[in-house]
């Protein structure tokens, strides 16, 4: 990156780069790439695997090599100098990703380090992705750096919807699958959660409230935009008004479910209510 950074304008292809840089998307898009690569890609893991594989793969061949074209009455001392360096190698590759983040930090003034951790639940229901990668596998973590924004967004897998983010301060709507933020806090633990056999499903919603299945058959599954502030009440009207049932939910909860089993077909109303707010939203009880 220093190179890069105090190279010559007459180079034309790191100037391209050196001016692509001061535009504040691409620049962005630049170090969050830099991080997902060493985030996947450049694991120490990975870059160990492909480079053990290619020593191994070129340790028959290598004595003949160094008989024909460098020294044939020493090719064990050859042997042996060639698997330091693999090792020495090796060594640089374990260290690759750190170098790397501390040098986009260094060279560009960034914030610190965050290391993010993304779940779903429950297991195999969906995947996240997190700026321009999908892990498959959760619980998953990778480092970002604070103050460049970082894209995520929730996906169900065949069979299943998403449902709510599990409350977080960078979170302000939990019910929407995705949001950006530039990580300025030290605990970064996101949870997507989903619900089975629910794609395609119909759903009443408002900006605080969804509720699905709608119409229902039984369970009501009610998610909330955003963390409850105090302890709230579920009631339960019928279309011309009567009270039919009632639930508490306590306060941090930004999600429920409401049993609706014994009630007779016909249209309803949930209310969610508290000191601070009341929402109304209609559904059908098949």
């Amino acid at each position: 990156i220093e190179r890069l950074i105090n190279d010559s304008e007459s180079n034309p292809f790191s100037n391209m780069w050196l001016r692509s840089m001061q535009n504040r998307r691409y620049f962005d898009y630049f170090i969050n790439r830099s991080c997902d690569l060493m985030n996947s890609t450049y694991l120490p893991d990975s870059l160990l695997e492909e480079a053990q594989d290619c020593f191994v793969g070129s340790i028959a061949e290598m004595p003949k090599q160094f008989a024909r074209w460098v020294d044939p009455n020493n090719v064990s001392g050859l042997m042996n100098e060639y698997a330091a360096r693999q090792q020495e190698f090796e060594d640089d590759l374990v260290c690759r990703s750190d170098e790397m983040r501390t040098d986009l930090r260094q060279q560009y003034g960034l914030g610190q380090f965050r290391s993010v951790l993304l779940n779903v639940e429950p297991p195999g229901a969906g995947t996240i992705t997190i700026s321009t990668i999908t892990p498959q596998t959760y619980p998953w973590e990778g480092v970002y750096i604070d103050g460049i924004p970082v894209r995520f967004e929730a996906q169900a897998n065949p069979g299943f919807t998403f449902v709510n983010w599990d409350a977080h301060p960078l979170i302000t709507n939990t019910v929407s699958p995705s949001f950006t933020d530039t990580l300025d806090l030290s605990s970064l633990n996101f949870t997507a959660n989903f619900i089975a056999d629910a794609s395609g499903v119909h759903a009443a919603q408002n900006e605080n409230l969804w509720v699905f299945p709608n119409p229902t058959n039984g369970l009501l599954h009610i998610a909330f935009s955003t963390a409850l502030p105090t302890n709230s009440t579920i009631n339960v009207f019928s279309a011309d008004g009567r009270f039919v049932q009632q639930q508490q939910v306590l306060s941090g909860a930004n999600q429920c479910t409401a049993d609706c089993s014994t009630l007779p077909a016909g249209v309803y109303y949930l209310v969610c209510s508290n000191d601070k707010l009341n929402n109304r939203l209609r559904f059908v009880k098949q």
